[in-house]
């Protein structure tokens, strides 16, 4: 599934946590910056603070 968010990481993070509430679990939900450098699989309770923990993370 892919939703193009232009928007703060922040903010984007919180839309994608949003937005993962609501797509089955047998759905694949990625975050990714708008150059692809990253992609991370967003589970279902990930919280936005997580996923930018995560991304951050990334070398």
């Amino acid at each position: 599934m892919c939703l193009y968010i232009d928007a703060a990481l922040a903010d984007a993070a919180e839309v994608a946590c949003v937005l993962r509430q609501y797509v089955p679990g047998s759905i694949e939900v990625t975050f990714c910056d708008q150059g692809y450098d990253f992609d991370l699989v967003i589970t279902p309770g990930t919280t936005p603070a997580e996923l930018i923990g995560k991304a951050d993370a990334l070398p």
